[in-house]
């Protein structure tokens, strides 16, 4: 916990560093159970971390972020300029309510244009990232718009900083798969993070909880972004 208190804050460097995270959560029918559940608590642990940055936000540091889960319909949580408060909490409770919705597909496409526009009403001046949290392919009808969406508009994201990047809550071995997936609809990059808890052998050799993980993809993205 004392580890994930400190997050962020790294108040060394002379440079200012101003960031701008959108998160979205897939709360479509196929993350039901332990992913939704795993995925709203790191949501609620990684957003109170970020929170307590924008407490501290200064001359070297300036974090801000939203939060939405989608479907087939889009749910804002929380916008840019938002703190993250119980309300925040309470819309992510609501996560296990969406994911029995009759119309739960997945809309990616809509929740990134969503994501991108708002986004880009206060854009950070180090980076901005778009993080698309999802186990499932688009629906079949928007596959095309959303590959025209992320290849066509690559350029323009590049020279406003931002990039949109595919977490794929899944094991290691669907690392081919995912990298398929980035390079198929153009996502700028992809990772492969487990919404499993995992078990105490696991934790032994070393995987991690989705927590700890998200927490710490966070942390990177802000200390070494040229990675991404």
């Amino acid at each position: 916990i004392q580890q994930k208190q400190r997050l962020f804050i790294r108040e060394t460097a002379p440079e200012k560093k101003s960031y701008r995270f959108w998160s979205l959560l897939d709360v479509s029918g196929s993350m039901s159970g332990e992913k939704q559940q795993e995925t709203e608590k790191g949501f609620i642990i990684a957003g109170e971390a970020l929170d307590r940055v924008e407490d501290l936000n200064s001359d070297t540091i300036d974090i801000r972020q939203g939060i939405t889960a989608f479907h087939n319909r889009v749910f804002p949580y929380k916008g840019l300029s938002e703190r993250f408060t119980k309300k925040t909490e309470d819309n992510l409770s609501t996560m296990a309510e969406r994911v029995t919705d009759h119309d739960s597909g997945t809309n990616t496409y809509e929740a990134t244009v969503f994501a991108l526009e708002n986004l880009k009403t206060n854009l950070g001046e180090t980076g901005n990232y778009v993080l698309t949290f999802s186990d499932g392919e688009p629906n079949y009808q928007v596959r095309d718009q959303l590959q025209e969406l992320l290849k066509e508009g690559k350029e323009d994201r590049m020279k406003q900083k931002v990039k949109v990047g595919l977490i794929w809550l899944g094991e290691s071995e669907d690392e081919q798969q995912l990298q398929e997936l980035v390079k198929e609809y153009g996502y700028d990059f992809g990772l492969v993070m487990s919404a499993v808890k995992p078990s105490e052998q696991e934790k032994g050799k070393g995987k991690k909880d989705f927590s700890t993980a998200l927490a710490e993809l966070m942390e990177d993205l802000v200390e070494n972004p040229d990675k991404y």
